[in-house]
């Protein structure tokens, strides 16, 4: 069986951003390739102060037509304990405890970052005269904990220029969006885990969306990453508040599905766009060529769907099982596709991940800019499941379209107003063929407008969104007062939170909460 989320419901610029203007000018940047989070807190080191919030763990199960289960709890990827060790021989691996330990839901960890002479700023400037990203080794502690020697370089693009203020200025002291591999110099693994994303939360003014998003997914037992807050310090200098975000890799798989007859042992491939939109998931040939490309954004050297496990065995590297479900998505008649796609995807997982997606109107993900996803082929089943991967546009923060201009699917370019009737951001270019023909099968979208109303019903409520809210502001909300590199007013944050219409950056979180809540009841059947 595969792992179930521990976490469930407790019961209680560029033009894409919102708040740009039609043309552009206002508020934001683009969106992240390197595909991270955003948030964090901080206890110390620097010094923003961290208050303390409520979650702990739980396990709860949507039932097959949807609505998830509620109690009191963490969010997380797995709800293992006896995980490890299955098929390998290896010690037994807690993951719920190494989960809990490495993100933690009631705390903000604090995170130092140690670095020879001159290597900080040397990445910084490596990245300023030629977009490199390389490894610098640094000291890594962890609270009480060191590693003597880990990689660490910068990541993203888009984050790391607007935190530049769009130029290539420099100033070591800004909070660098950052990714940690703890083995990079066959050093040991922290508590089993091999990388860690940090992201600097750069377009989301409430520093919460990629949390709010994970847990949303969470709840409605979608794999996703667990995420935490972490205050960083690089070579004695406070950067600030971070999110911490569990990377989708080889421990993902191993923390959410177990290693139990080789659960972890199948193909992830990582979406990473490309200028040709390779990960709408459309055909291009036979060949694995087709599916790997140099036509990347700028900053990026490989893209497309890259193979992240397996990469060396003959016997698995070929992409044959990829192109096989990319076969079925376009090369079938309407009758095929409909017998076929059970036995090469998950397509309930892919149905409740639909419903999270559009519930918060995600856009800068599959669907929309075709970005943002994973996909495991599952050793049990043989079948794909995609996984969700940089949340921090969610809750509207990703315009589609614009007033003037406005997407077919949405209204006057309101998020709150995106469509739930099988219509989504950029549909109507006809270029997103497995969503699209699931989507018009008329039982499948029956199953995805009741997971609509199982978020609206559940997770997107007044109560349930406050409560999250509220605790991670008790996390968050005093160190930001002080943090160095907030790049608004404290009055900005706390206006962030609330349900005040702001009509310049249009979704403050409990605004969008309401009025996405109340759209999706009025148009979804009850």
């Amino acid at each position: 069986m595969p792992r179930l989320s521990r976490f469930t419901v407790p019961l209680l610029c560029f033009g894409f951003l919102a708040g740009c203007s039609d043309d552009g000018g206002a508020a934001a940047g683009t969106a992240d390739g390197d595909g991270t989070a955003d948030g964090d807190g901080t206890t110390g080191g620097g010094g923003a102060g961290a208050g303390s919030g409520t979650d702990g763990d739980a396990t709860g199960d949507a039932g097959t037509s949807g609505g998830a289960d509620s109690s009191d709890g963490g969010e997380s990827s797995g709800d293992s304990g006896d995980s490890d060790g299955g098929s390998t021989g290896e010690p037994a691996v807690d993951w719920d405890a190494e989960l809990d330990h490495v993100f933690p839901q009631d705390e903000v960890v604090n995170i130092q970052l140690d670095f020879a002479r001159g290597d900080w700023s040397s990445m910084i400037w490596d990245f300023i005269d030629n977009y490199a990203k390389d490894y610098r080794p640094a000291e890594f502690t962890f609270g009480a904990e060191t590693l003597p020697e880990i990689g660490a370089r910068l990541k993203g693009f888009s984050s790391l220029l607007f935190i530049m203020d769009q130029q290539m200025s420099f100033d070591p002291t800004l909070n660098f969006p950052l990714k940690l591999n703890f083995d990079y110099y066959d050093g040991e693994e922290f508590h089993h885990f091999d990388k860690l994303a940090l992201g600097n939360n750069w377009s989301d003014r409430s520093y919460m969306r990629e949390r709010l998003a994970a847990r949303a997914y969470a709840a409605m037992q979608v794999p996703v990453s667990t995420t935490a807050y972490a205050g960083v310090e690089v070579d004695d200098t406070y950067l600030g508040v971070y999110t911490m975000v569990q990377p989708i890799d080889k421990e993902f798989l191993k923390a959410h599905y177990g290693t139990v007859d080789g659960m972890d042992d199948g193909n992830l491939y990582k979406c990473s766009r490309t200028e040709g939109d390779h990960c709408r998931l459309q055909w291009y040939g036979p060949l694995q060529s087709g599916y790997v490309t140099e036509d990347c954004p700028e900053g990026y050297d490989e893209c497309g769907l890259i193979l992240k496990t397996n990469e060396d065995d003959p016997l698995m590297n070929d992409y044959s099982d990829l192109i096989a479900f990319l076969a079925v998505v376009n090369n079938t008649t309407d009758p095929e596709f409909e017998q076929q796609i059970e036995e090469v995807f998950e397509v309930d997982s892919f149905l409740r991940l639909t419903a999270v997606t559009i519930a918060l109107s995600s856009f800068d993900s599959y669907f929309g800019m075709g970005n943002n996803f994973y996909l495991y082929r599952r050793p049990d089943t043989g079948r794909f499941e995609m996984i969700p991967w940089d949340m921090n546009m969610a809750y509207g923060g990703f315009n589609c379209g614009s007033p003037g201009n406005p997407d077919p699917a949405i209204p006057g370019a309101d998020m709150t107003q995106a469509a739930v009737d099988g219509t989504f951001c950029r549909s109507d270019d006809n270029d997103y063929p497995l969503a699209e023909r699931l989507l018009a099968i008329p039982a499948y979208r029956a199953v995805y407008q009741g997971y609509l109303r199982d978020v609206a019903e559940t997770v997107l409520t007044n109560e349930q969104q406050s409560a999250w809210i509220e605790e991670f502001d008790g996390l968050i909300g005093q160190g930001l007062q002080t943090d160095p590199n907030y790049p608004w007013d404290y009055a900005d944050y706390t206006e962030a939170l609330s349900n005040e219409f702001s009509p310049w950056y249009r979704y403050n979180l409990m605004d969008f909460v309401e009025r996405r809540r109340q759209f999706i009841l009025a148009n979804t059947p009850g």
